[in-house]
């Protein structure tokens, strides 16, 4: 079954101090494999979301970016005021 797509998304309040959400993060000294799989969820998790667009994405943080976000749409999007623009993209 194909997940939902929609013409535009927009992702919010995705900076470094949201992305990844620390409440669903394991403690590095804890359990260091675990927060290596939690942190690849958290990646996931936002790539899904931003796949859902067809036309349009809009990823927007205050601050610092996630560098999670950074780090799947490199190369894909225009910076603006707002955060990042996505002006092209191959699923």
């Amino acid at each position: 079954m194909k997940g939902l797509e929609y013409e535009r998304v927009a992702i919010s309040d995705a900076d470094d101090d949201s992305v990844p959400a620390a409440w669903a993060m394991t403690d590095r000294d804890a359990d260091p494999v675990q927060h290596v799989s939690d942190l690849e969820l958290e990646k996931c998790l936002l790539y899904v979301a931003a796949t859902r667009a067809r036309a349009g994405l809009y990823i927007t943080w205050s601050g610092t970016p996630s560098r999670s976000s950074a780090e799947h749409f490199e190369g894909h999007c225009r910076m603006t005021a707002l955060g990042l623009h996505l002006v092209s993209w191959q699923k």
